[in-house]
């Protein structure tokens, strides 16, 4: 069985955690404390160094709020463990059907 040289197996959850808020605060659009994602939703660092994911919807023209969470050091660890997870297990079932066709 192979492992993957994942994130979470070379950081602690500070220094995860203080790269995440670093990239966002330098990928932002300008304002160097949130990020736009490809839903035009918002990710942006608070006063407090948590993380605010917050949703965001256009109803007759008007842009609203409609959902937050905010995520603090140990809850941004455990989605990077879980995403991490999901990934080998994709990569175990890839292998598992190449090595199927291969017998």
């Amino acid at each position: 069985m192979k492992y993957l040289d994942t994130l979470t197996s070379r950081y602690t959850p500070t220094s995860l955690y203080d790269l995440t808020t670093d990239t966002i605060m330098n990928m932002g659009s300008g304002s160097n404390n949130a990020m736009l994602t490809n839903n035009e939703d918002i990710i942006s660092i608070q006063r407090n160094g948590s993380i605010l994911f917050q949703t965001i919807k256009e109803i007759d023209g008007e842009r609203y709020v409609i959902s937050e969470k905010q995520l603090e050091m140990y809850d941004l660890y455990s989605l990077f463990e879980l995403f991490e997870n999901v990934y080998d297990n994709h990569l175990f079932k890839e292998e598992a059907v190449k090595e199927a066709r291969d017998y």
